[in-house]
């Protein structure tokens, strides 16, 4: 009878433990898609985050990305940011945000009020990397790569703040801004192997700055400064 009680005891323990672990597996967010209706973080931990249905965060809400995260987006699929989309990263580890198979990505798009800080970030082959609608906020990338993308960031509003990133191979743009209030590029970011590396239409207030140890190249385009 002994043995029969240890014998039961250690099964119902074995299966407790089967199922926390099932459950805990269970309650990974790898996948995403629709509305992000709380504050919420991706871990490292789940990667990859995979985009399987276009993104909406609210203008209330904050998502913020852990170091190492790795976000892929399927084909043509989208983040819609009227909050806050926080990604900072550290040298040597970072976030990558790319597609998930041989079709590009669409965008990380803010819309009107939406704003984003990028730090030791990838972005890369999406049509748009960073595209900011009328009507943004603040967007502040820095220490990033913006590559193999059709636009590395296309900004038809907003604010955007570009410091030590690197914008190379993109298919159209490097950097391209139309009617927006603000555009700081400093003199640490690279443009590198775009057909057009600066393109810049009807913009207020542009600090344009090409002093430091990067190097800029602006090709056609009509500057406002």
């Amino acid at each position: 009878m002994k043995e029969k009680i240890i014998r039961s005891h250690c099964i119902a323990a074995f299966l407790g433990v089967l199922i926390f672990f099932l459950l805990a597996g269970s309650s990974r967010a790898d996948d995403h898609s629709g509305t992000i209706y709380n504050d919420t973080t991706w871990y490292a931990i789940d990667n990859p985050h995979v985009i399987i249905g276009n993104i909406t965060i609210p203008d209330t809400v904050t998502l913020t990305l852990q170091d190492g995260v790795e976000v892929q987006f399927n084909s043509n699929l989208y983040m819609n940011i009227s909050g806050t989309l926080t990604a900072v990263g550290t040298p040597g580890t970072g976030i990558l945000f790319t597609r998930s198979g041989a079709s590009n990505g669409y965008a990380m798009q803010f819309t009107s009020g939406g704003r984003g800080t990028f730090a030791h970030c990838t972005i890369e082959h999406l049509t748009y990397g960073i595209y900011a609608y009328s009507g943004t906020d603040t967007i502040s990338v820095s220490h990033s790569m913006l590559q193999n993308n059709n636009r590395g960031v296309y900004a038809l509003g907003g604010t955007v703040e570009l410091s030590s990133d690197t914008l190379a191979n993109n298919a159209d743009y490097g950097f391209y801004g139309d009617d927006i209030t603000l555009a700081l590029l400093d003199g640490n970011n690279v443009f590198e192997n775009n057909p057009t590396g600066i393109y810049i239409r009807d913009v207020s207030g542009v600090n344009l700055i090409t002093g430091g140890n990067g190097s800029q190249q602006r090709q056609s385009g009509d500057p406002s400064l």
